[in-house]
């Protein structure tokens, strides 16, 4: 009876160690798609990032090939004057945004220990 009653003792703890092993392993797998998810997302934001400062870079180069062709057209010394009044409000202007977006990627870490075995 005592074999019996071992033998059902230990299937038991057999039977919750199997669960409990079941449980850590979907766990895992559970943070590691999250983990990817995650670094999916980091890596479209950092292209769409680089998309928009390429497009910010043409734009500026547009800018400047029709600041040009203004200079070119006016003559006279006040319409020089209001060119260079333009200009500096818009190098001020153009400060202020690199300040707020830099040309380079967007870096965002995932921390290595955001998959924990249980």
């Amino acid at each position: 009876m005592s074999y019996v009653w071992r033998s059902k003792n230990t299937d038991t703890c057999v039977s919750s160690v199997v669960l409990m092993e079941n449980n850590a392993t979907v766990q895992v797998e559970i943070r590691t798609e999250e983990k990817n998810m995650s670094v999916r997302s980091v890596q479209v934001t950092n292209k769409q990032h680089l998309e928009d400062v390429k497009k910010m870079t043409k734009l500026e180069a547009e800018c400047q090939r029709l600041r040009g062709l203004v200079r070119k057209k006016l003559s006279g010394p006040a319409a020089l004057a209001q060119m260079k009044l333009v200009d500096a409000d818009y190098g001020e202007t153009r400060s202020k945004r690199e300040h707020n977006f830099s040309s380079s990627p967007v870096k965002l870490k995932v921390p290595q220990d955001s998959v924990k075995l249980m």
